[in-house]
Formats: C-alpha cells, structure tokens, sequence
C-alpha cells in the first residue's frame, strides 16, 4: 500500500532503474515530489502541511477521501493510466475529457483504490470490492467559469 507516485525512496529508485529504460531522474520526476515546492510556495517548511495541501488524503470537512480519482473516459484507452495531475486534491476535472473527477465506485460507493490489484484481478478500471467496470461510470462536465 506504498504510494509510490507520492515519494519513492532512494533504493526503490534504483532497483526500478534496472528494469527500465528511463534514468534516475526521469523516475523521480514520475513521482509528485518534484512538484510539492513548485505548487505549494509558501515559507513553511512543514511537509505534512504541504502535503496536505496537494494529495487529498483522510477527511477534508465531512468528505472522506483517498487520494486518487479517475476519469471514467480516460480508463477506456487502450492503456488506462492515472494522471499524476489527479493526485491532486485542487484538481477536479479531466483535462482532456472535461469530465468531473471521480473517486468512487458508483456500485458500491468503495473508494478508488487501483493500488489494490493483484493477479487475478489486474485491471485498474475493475472496482477491487465489487468488480463494477469503472469506465461504465457516468460524470458529470466541469462547468466553465469565465
């Protein structure tokens, strides 16, 4: 249950390097730490605060989230991904499909939670408690504000 797209240590770094073609610093930058001071610049040097600010994570006023949300559309491509710009808690739309973030199964109201797959059940569009397909997930267009 490592959030390995929040921060990766020095070691799984390099054992991540040995099996791919991209260098140490193309890794890193795959992770939101590159990011933290770029988005979040005020003079605290508290991380959890500034973490708190970026990836939406326990409860923000009555709404309990875990940090990740997905684009029903996004998770028709070939290849479904989860945009590094999603992991963030200010982030609320798609911006390729305009479509609201989701984050949970419509089923069964279970968080998003693809960090749960295992061999049986490899896919990341496959809810991990009930087996909904989350791409057949209706949302709703982010309205435009001008």
């Amino acid at each position: 249950y490592r959030d390995l797209d929040r921060f990766t240590p020095e070691y799984l770094i390099d054992e991540i390097f040995k099996h791919s073609s991209l260098n140490q610093i193309e890794i890193r930058n795959l992770t939101l730490e590159p990011l933290i001071d770029k988005v979040d610049t005020s003079s605290t040097n508290n991380v959890y605060k500034k973490w708190y600010f970026i990836t939406p994570f326990g409860q923000k006023g009555k709404i309990r989230t875990n940090g990740i949300h997905f684009c029903p559309e996004c998770l028709k491509f070939k290849k479904p991904y989860i945009n590094k710009y999603w992991r963030f808690s200010f982030y609320i739309g798609c911006p390729i499909h305009k479509n609201i973030l989701l984050s949970k199964c419509q089923k069964c109201n279970h968080v998003f939670s693809p960090e749960k797959l295992n061999y049986l059940q490899p896919n990341i569009y496959i809810c991990s408690r009930c087996g909904f397909d989350l791409r057949k997930s209706s949302t709703n267009k982010v309205k435009k504000k001008y």
